[in-house]
């Protein structure tokens, strides 16, 4: 009967390890380069303009990182863009992803305020109301814009009256804002508000009207 070589086994069981080892180690390297290969091919494409596969290798990057709230924000930016939110569906999608970015950072007011847009060109006005909410109010920009933001919530919502003083508060705080000048205008124009007569409807439209070519100029 032949004796078993205890040493040798030994050394080979010891190579085993070091060589599994090894290459367990080189496979965690390659997963660890993987993340920032992908970001540097959406670099790329980006810079070349290709807005839908830059969002596909960020969504693809968000795989391995789900918690990076920048790529997130970035990628809600791209979904939002024009170019890419041509549809019903696109920005619905858009949407989802902005919401989910503003939920990772909530301090990201300004995709707050694309969440709030693209949610009233979708006619989402639970959406809206629920980013409105957390705007800020601690300067006039803010107050301004968020007025703003708030007056074509309440157009969309069939509310003039509040869509009115929104617009007249946002035009208080951001004077050189034309476009609340121009909604306040039509506002005026398309409606007549109880003990307002047709006289002083035209007055206000026409005075607004005037603010707002004088912002343009």
């Amino acid at each position: 009967m032949r004796k078993l070589n205890v040493k040798f086994l030994l050394i080979l069981l010891g190579s085993f390890v070091v060589v599994t080892g090894g290459l367990v180690l080189a496979h965690h390297i390659q997963y660890q380069r993987i993340p920032q290969a992908i970001l540097d091919q959406a670099a790329r494409a980006e810079k070349e303009g290709d807005l839908k596969r830059a969002s596909l290798y960020i969504g693809r990057y968000l795989e391995f990182v789900p918690d990076d709230a920048k790529q997130w924000g970035r990628l809600s930016w791209m979904l939002a863009d024009e170019k890419l939110a041509t549809s019903f569906r696109s920005k619905q999608r858009a949407l989802f992803v902005l919401e989910k970015a503003v939920a990772k950072d909530p301090g990201r007011n300004d995709l707050r305020r694309k969440a709030i847009t693209l949610a009233l060109s979708l006619n989402r006005l639970d959406s809206a109301r629920d980013n409105l909410k957390g705007l800020p109010t601690d300067t006039d920009e803010s107050i301004g814009l968020k007025a703003s933001l708030q007056g074509r919530f309440h157009e969309a919502a069939k509310e003039p009256r509040q869509a009115l003083q929104s617009y007249l508060l946002a035009i208080s705080k951001t004077p050189k804002v034309s476009e609340n000048y121009i909604n306040a205008a039509r506002i005026l124009r398309e409606e007549q508000f109880p003990g307002q007569t047709a006289e002083q409807a035209k007055k206000s439209q026409t005075r607004n009207a005037n603010q707002a070519d004088k912002q343009i100029d």
